[in-house]
């Protein structure tokens, strides 16, 4: 069964992987792209390969939803994964622009679009799974997205490879 939606289900998936390009671009070529963004800002050096490595991961998951939809049905855990991913992927570039008074790559995508369609398809799907389950499945999105950034600041820092400090 499919929830109900404000566009049919399949072009409501499809938005998740064109949203995400949208978001890449703008990681990928704004204000001399993420990699150099995240330098500048926490020293923190990602290899030009490990960003589109992840990028390229991030897409196929992003689409994974729709093709499992044209296959099977709708992925609703699935799709509340993206979403509080997504979600919080919005609100921590926009947090970060706010804390630090200025731009960084991702952060109008972040505000015109994943914030928006995280919350609104959150929101969406309640009531389709049992309320623990919408509540924890989005809540695990999230924090996938926290246990990522998290993962990304320390894993120069561990290796001390890339980092500013060890320049």
């Amino acid at each position: 069964m499919d929830p109900e939606l404000p566009l049919g289900a399949g072009l409501w998936l499809a938005l998740f992987p064109i949203t995400f390009i949208l978001h890449f671009a703008e990681e990928y070529w704004a204000d001399g792209g993420y990699i150099e963004y995240l330098y500048r800002l926490r020293g923190v050096r990602v290899s030009q390969a490990t960003f589109l490595g992840t990028q390229a991961f991030g897409f196929l998951w992003f689409s994974s939803a729709l093709v499992w939809w044209e296959i099977d049905s709708f992925p609703f855990v699935l799709v509340l994964l993206i979403s509080g991913f997504m979600f919080c992927n919005g609100i921590t570039h926009t947090a970060t622009a706010i804390w630090d008074k200025h731009y960084g790559p991702g952060l109008l995508a972040s505000i015109f679009l994943w914030i928006p369609l995280g919350a609104v398809t959150i929101g969406l799907l309640y009531g389709y799974l049992p309320t623990w389950e919408w509540a924890l499945v989005s809540i695990i999105g999230i924090a996938m997205n926290g246990g990522f950034a998290f993962a990304t600041m320390m894993s120069e820092k561990i290796f001390n490879r890339g980092t500013a400090e060890s320049q």
